[in-house]
């Protein structure tokens, strides 16, 4: 049984090897597509049957047995694994059933969401670096051998050494947790790692969305369309939850947190007033991902993590039908609405107190942009012939199933049958969204001449930071450089690379 999950990311990583073969026999290219149709969607049901098994194991590969100095990978199978994993197989089975990409570009997300599966299972620091590497390598290296060669820019160098401090900061959380003998697992951390291992996770999350990206940039992304983001971006969402954990009753201060509150909410308001739905959608999801982490608990964190992944995926897709816009938009609502027995429901427990009204209306405002942004593509945007999407309803119900099979394992019949006793805050999202969708056009946008200023001062701010962020990274790079060379640099580097594995494998 613990193999399952291993099995479902080895379909998945197969599919790129098998392309190949494909190309190298002139086999007709349709007949693989058929198969990386068949891979991921017994992955999806694997993964299905897996998350209903319900492991509480963490299985060791016998490592030490054959390298007894290096640190074993570890791998945690329990309810936030098995959910996750759920959820990346979704995506990547409802990719494959959009018919949106090419056999090539299909490939790529297959294997590359096979291996963003494994390291989601990683319950170590040292196996969490380990896919990590993988992961960055794999990207790296698709960019430079795609055909159209690009040389990476300042903000995605910087992107790549923001990122890096997720791991770092776990090393750190391990030595926090370890220095009173416990297990060097991530999930038997102490209390104390928690908010390093929250912090960890925010960074992750965080560091692999390009918000000033353009459609030029996106069209450059090694894996395509959000899937370059969204499936690593679950890592960061894996180190939430399990931090969320460690920090049940250690909220932070209550004033830090209520400016952190209300900033959520003049950004989101902001967003909405200078049309950028799809950015304000981003910051503001990812904000109450990590708000709900430091306050309300895994179950919670879970909850909106899915809201992101799952429905969110669904409506940032472009679609170039009718038919399959209107069903993403109804699907993607269900499954974002938190309503009683819809699977949002879970992360209304986020809404408590006065602070949660701010966060409550910041998810409204959230909500109703997306939702108004995806109603309006339907008069300026102009859609080809109206097929019936019989492949897109398959993959928009594996995504909505997916969900609500997560929403039921953390209680949702429960919480759904109390819906009365629920605080006044939790039912403010709702009438935002609908409210919105009737009378948004009517919200008065700030004009195009002040749009333009302030998004011209973002832009040249934002470079000279990178710019001058940049110029110090790379004189430090220049100076470590300077100080490898010679001799002595080879003992230099063993003396480093040892240091770090003794580190991580303090017991």
């Amino acid at each position: 049984m613990i193999l399952i999950p291993l099995f479902s990311a080895v379909l998945l990583i197969i599919n790129p090897a098998l392309l190949v073969i494909y190309r190298k026999l002139e086999i007709n290219i349709q007949k693989y597509q058929f198969w990386v149709l068949v891979t991921t969607g017994t992955a999806w049901i694997f993964s299905l049957v897996f998350f209903f098994l319900r492991p509480e194991k963490s299985p060791q590969l016998g490592w030490n047995d054959a390298f007894p100095f290096l640190p074993g990978p570890v791998f945690r199978l329990d309810w936030i694994s098995s959910s996750l994993v759920l959820g990346i197989c979704a995506i990547t089975f409802f990719a494959v059933l959009s018919q949106l990409f090419s056999p090539l570009q299909t490939a790529w997300f297959s294997g590359f969401s096979g291996v963003c599966l494994i390291a989601l299972l990683a319950d170590s620091a040292y196996t969490l670096m380990f896919t990590w590497t993988l992961i960055e390598l794999i990207l790296l290296f698709r960019t430079i051998n795609k055909k159209n060669h690009f040389e990476p820019n300042r903000r995605s160098f910087l992107a790549i050494l923001f990122r890096l401090g997720s791991p770092l900061l776990l090393i750190f959380a391990t030595l926090v947790s370890t220095g009173a003998g416990t297990e060097l697992f991530i999930s038997d951390f102490q209390a104390k790692a928690g908010p390093y291992v929250v912090l960890a996770g925010a960074i992750a999350l965080v560091g692999w969305f390009d918000f000033f990206k353009s459609e030029r940039d996106t069209a450059r992304k090694a894996v395509p369309g959000n899937l370059s983001e969204f499936l690593p971006a679950s890592l960061g969402l894996m180190l939430l939850i399990r931090g969320a954990a460690m920090v049940v009753g250690n909220t932070p201060n209550p004033l830090i947190l209520t400016l952190a509150a209300l900033g959520l909410l003049i950004i989101c308001v902001f967003g909405i007033l200078l049309d950028i739905p799809k950015k304000t959608w981003l910051v503001g999801c990812l904000g109450l991902i990590i708000f709900s982490a430091l306050t309300a608990g895994s179950e919670v964190t879970l909850s909106w993590g899915m809201v992101f992944l799952l429905p969110g995926f669904l409506l940032s897709t472009e679609f170039k039908e009718k038919k399959q816009a209107i069903l993403a938009l109804v699907i993607g609502s269900i499954g974002i609405l938190p309503l009683p027995f819809f699977p949002a429901w879970g992360g209304t427990d986020f809404f408590q107190g006065g602070i949660g009204i701010l966060f409550a209306v910041s998810a409204g405002v959230i909500l109703a942009g997306i939702v108004k942004h995806n109603l309006r593509k339907f008069k300026e945007k102009q859609f080809q012939s109206n097929e019936n999407p019989l492949l897109l309803i398959i993959g928009s119900a594996v995504l909505l199933v997916s969900q609500l099979a997560i929403a039921l394992s953390i209680d949702l019949l429960g919480s759904s049958k109390t819906f009365l006793s629920r605080p006044f805050a939790a039912w403010i999202p709702v009438p935002l969204v609908i409210l919105f969708s009737i009378w948004g056009d009517r919200v008065p946008k700030l004009k195009s001449i002040n749009l333009e200023r302030i998004k011209l001062r973002i832009v040249n701010t934002t470079k000279i930071v990178l710019m001058v962020g940049t110029d110090f990274v790379e004189r430090i790079i220049s100076l470590l450089t300077r100080l490898f060379e010679g001799e002595g640099g080879l003992i230099w580097a063993l003396l480093i690379g040892f240091l770090i594995i003794s580190l991580i494998s303090i017991k």
